[in-house]
């Protein structure tokens, strides 16, 4: 995960944080969090995410702030749910090592488990299971990835969003992974970014069905 354009770590985690427990109070248990692997802000400036362009102009954003160092999938991920910065957290390594365990830090969804909130992860890379602490996730789905792998992040989404709507974490590994192999702003890139745009569509479009938006 690099050449991000994400709104800082450490406010939104508060805003989560404070959103959890305003939720448990009012007796609401439903929050999404979306991350775009490899996201560069200019990119959405392009004519390949119109979903996100209508999502900026009704809400509040940066197209300045950065992300964590070192700017990788896990570290970045890890300040997300925990709040902290990598040499607090300690999370450095862009892999996740089954022999080590999980995270031993509070985490957003941990923090909702104790307020009986359901959570759930829909994520595209394996190395994410290192935050989904054991009895802090209802419902985790990593799905390995694949060509079809954006489209099939949606599915698994809409397809338990009845069964699981809580505190839910939606992440997309493309354009990333384009990214890499092809390089940022590439024509390939920015079809990866069409893609997942239209995926994020489709998400709204079903919460908006359900009366859940």
């Amino acid at each position: 995960m690099r050449n991000l354009g994400l709104n800082s770590l450490a406010l939104c985690l508060l805003f989560i944080l404070l959103t959890v427990h305003a939720l448990a109070e009012d007796n609401l248990k439903q929050a999404l969090v979306i991350t775009i692997d490899g996201l560069r802000p200019d990119a959405i400036n392009q004519d390949s995410a119109p979903t996100l362009k209508k999502l900026i102009s009704a809400g509040s954003y940066s197209a300045s702030a950065k992300t964590v160092d070192p700017p990788y999938t896990l570290p970045s991920h890890m300040s997300l749910v925990t709040g902290l910065k990598p040499e607090n957290h300690g999370t450095y390594i862009n892999t996740w090592i089954p022999q080590i365990g999980y995270t031993k830090h509070e985490t957003i969804f941990t923090v909702a488990n104790k307020h009986g909130i359901n959570t759930s992860m829909f994520v595209g890379k394996d190395k994410l299971n290192f935050i989904a602490v054991p009895g802090s996730i209802d419902k985790l789905e990593v799905i390995e990835y694949s060509p079809d792998s954006v489209e099939t992040i949606t599915e698994s989404f809409i397809k338990d969003i009845d069964e699981n709507i809580g505190i839910i974490l939606v992440h997309f590994p493309e354009p990333d992974i384009p990214g890499h192999k092809k390089g940022w702003m590439s024509p390939t890139y920015l079809d990866a970014v069409k893609r997942v745009d239209t995926e994020i569509g489709k998400i709204i479009g079903t919460l908006k069905s359900k009366d859940l938006y």
